[in-house]
């Protein structure tokens, strides 16, 4: 995986990674990407202005999973502008799994919120994830309470993989999303497995820890349909 782009200067996200200390991050967004170019800068906004109503430092860490449309370029453009901005590029589609791995790898946040790009995972509820986290909490699951727009045919898949982990593995999986609070030391633990296949929610629910459960309501895309 590349961190900066093969051709011209890297980004001054680099410059901004060496000047501040990992100890100065409150949250690291960790966010990976597949073919999200069109509406990356608008996601990128509102879930800015969700950060900085915390008041809290915090940094993106993207991870563009072997886009073949213009992903990668967007993140340089908004790197000029977004020195909280870290960003790595795979050499081709690995999938989302080692894709959620490597921003985990990359953070440097006493605290890290997984979501996706789409604003799928509703920007609102970082506020009460970080809440959360601050009252003790050491992981944070968003749970969907209502699924959203889907073909029956996603659905049926979905609630039968769910319903299969859960009776395989004897932990509730229902509801189950990507979208998480990540404590420092959850992270570290989760990373420490060295999973060569990984099943994020599967194993950030078995290593333990103390958790919060957080029910939303699925919205639609920012644009377009899921690549994933």
């Amino acid at each position: 995986m590349d961190e900066n782009d093969d051709d011209g200067p890297p980004p001054p996200a680099a410059r901004w990674e060496k000047n501040t200390p990992m100890s100065d991050v409150t949250l690291s967004v960790i966010i990976p990407l597949y073919r999200e170019g069109r509406h990356l800068a608008e996601s990128l906004g509102v879930i800015r202005r969700h950060l900085d109503a915390l008041n809290e430092t915090y940094e993106f860490c993207l991870v563009d999973d072997g886009s073949d449309d213009d992903t990668w370029q967007v993140i340089n453009t908004l790197s000029q502008s977004m020195p909280q901005l870290r960003a790595i590029r795979f050499s081709r589609n690995f999938g989302k799994e080692a894709a959620l791995a490597a921003g985990l790898e990359i953070s440097r946040g006493r605290a890290m919120i997984i979501m996706d790009g789409d604003l799928q995972h509703p920007p609102e509820l970082i506020p009460r994830m970080v809440g959360l986290w601050t009252e003790g909490n050491e992981i944070v699951d968003a749970v969907k309470s209502e699924r959203g727009r889907e073909s029956a045919l996603y659905k049926f898949l979905a609630t039968a993989f769910n319903a299969l982990m859960c009776r395989l593995s004897g932990f509730d999986l229902h509801g189950a999303s990507d979208f998480k609070l990540l404590d420092r030391r959850a992270a570290d633990a989760w990373l420490r497995l060295r999973e060569n296949r990984t099943f994020y929610r599967g194993i950030t629910e078995w290593i333990g820890f103390r958790h919060a459960r957080l029910p939303f309501v699925v919205p639609s895309r920012a644009d377009g349909k899921s690549a994933w």
